[in-house]
């Protein structure tokens, strides 16, 4: 985001905030003026990136051979995102600005990197293709938007540094392989009679035939050591269902796809999950494999922490889409740092800094305010505020400033854990009331 309109808010740069500037008057208590609200919020909008301005576009739309390798230009930029979705960019860098206008007239795809979850001075050694679909050069400065497209596997052996204040650039050339999508078929089909195939098939491309054929499916499974129903958890349509029973409680089903790839990476994008857990699903070989391990961690209930002293910010329930794309959409401010952020309809513990300001907002028609842990004063994200349009406020939360994690008071019945509470900051402790590391304790792994 860019700065406050106020003088007196010019040590906060594009949202992040100094441990040394903080205003400790304005609280999550103070809600403004109450106006009669005369619309609602397009979904649209957020992901045009309007506050970019007018870009060109671009056209086209490149998928390369299963397999292929390719030496493309790669990007670190502190986000992750899976084909499908939409990646903002701005190069506010000369050096990285011409690097790229240059490398964009060759080649419209580059590889987006991820810092690996174990050692952050290691590149994660699974990335995503994007390919860039609008660009525009203001005051010598590239902004672009770019769409996620293949998975890829990087297979060139660079480093990273840990500290972003040491980063001197966030551009490499890496060597990839493009990863395919396998084709998952029913584990029958291989062992049914060719005759048989004819007269009762046993493929299913849906629940629906699958109740169809149950009783042919159970007189074929008969015939090996395995139950039939066991069967079942092997089949993609059948997964699929599962995964969209368990989204029916946070998600409005209208934004959900179902088609079996499309909403394996949906759910990574836009499911509450751990940074660890996000490139564990990424590096699955098969929409299979990646939606069964998601079935796994849709049944924990997830928090909203302060990364920097676990304050509990917010809670899964209170999540609200604001965006096509879903919950989870990445945003670009004018210092060219890239933002994953989650939007939440209510946030506790937090303090508000600066005045409201609608430059470079992006959501429009909404004022954005710099939101504040109460505790420890980490940057969390914004709050997004407007008179005339529903809803009157939501929450912003960015992902370098919150972490997510499963809450372990709904969660200790279904683990048989006894003397685990939360105090009344929203704190983990135990029966003696000692404070539990929330991201290192056994629970969350």
């Amino acid at each position: 985001m860019s700065d406050s309109d106020s003088d007196d808010n010019n040590e906060i740069e594009n949202g992040h905030i100094p441990h040394s500037h903080f205003n400790l008057n304005q609280s999550s208590s103070e809600d403004d003026d109450a106006e009669e609200v005369t619309g609602d919020f397009n979904i649209e909008l957020p992901t045009s990136h309007m506050y970019l301005g007018k870009l060109k576009d671009l056209g086209g739309h490149t998928l390369f051979d299963d397999g292929e390798t390719l030496n493309l230009l790669g990007i670190d930029t502190n986000t992750l995102v899976l084909p499908g979705f939409t990646l903002p960019l701005t190069f506010d860098n000369p050096n990285e600005g011409i690097v790229m206008q240059d490398y964009l007239k060759k080649s419209k795809v580059f590889v987006l990197l991820c810092a690996h979850y174990s050692n952050p001075s290691e590149f994660f050694k699974y990335g995503v293709t994007m390919e860039a679909v609008e660009t525009s050069i203001r005051d010598g400065i590239l902004s672009l938007k770019a769409r996620g497209r293949q998975r890829c596997q990087i297979l060139s052996d660079i480093r990273r540094e840990e500290d972003e204040e040491d980063r001197e650039e966030r551009i490499h050339t890496v060597t990839v392989k493009i990863l395919p999508e396998h084709k998952i078929i029913s584990p029958f089909v291989d062992s049914q009679l060719y005759t048989l195939k004819l007269k009762k098939p046993l493929l299913c491309e849906g629940t629906d035939d699958m109740k169809k054929a149950r009783k042919y499916r159970r007189y074929h499974s008969a015939q090996y050591t395995f139950p039939h129903w066991l069967y079942e958890e092997y089949e993609v349509c059948f997964i699929v269902q599962k995964m969209l029973a368990g989204l029916k409680k946070y998600f409005n089903m209208e934004f959900v796809p179902k088609d079996p790839v499309i909403l394996s990476y949906w759910f990574i994008q836009n499911y509450l999950l751990q940074y660890e857990e996000r490139l564990r699903l990424l590096q699955e070989n098969t929409v299979l494999s990646r939606l069964r391990l998601e079935v796994q961690y849709l049944k924990k209930s997830r928090l909203m922490l302060c990364n920097h002293c676990t304050m509990t910010i917010a809670d899964q329930q209170d999540i609200i889409v604001l965006s096509k794309d879903g919950i989870q959409n990445n945003f670009v401010n004018p210092g060219g740092h890239v933002y994953e952020t989650v939007t939440v309809s209510y946030a506790k513990n937090y303090i508000l800094t600066g005045k409201p300001s609608k430059k470079f907002s992006w959501f429009p028609g909404y004022a954005w305010t710099i939101l504040q842990c109460w505790q420890c004063r980490n940057h969390l994200g914004w709050k997004f505020t407007s008179n005339i349009l529903t809803p009157r406020n939501f929450y912003g939360l960015a992902l370098s400033g919150v972490n997510v994690g499963c809450d372990i008071w709904k969660n200790a019945h279904e683990n048989s854990l006894i003397g685990r509470y939360l105090n009344t900051n929203g704190q983990y402790v135990d029966e003696n009331g000692e404070f539990i590391d929330y991201l290192n304790d056994e629970l969350f792994n």
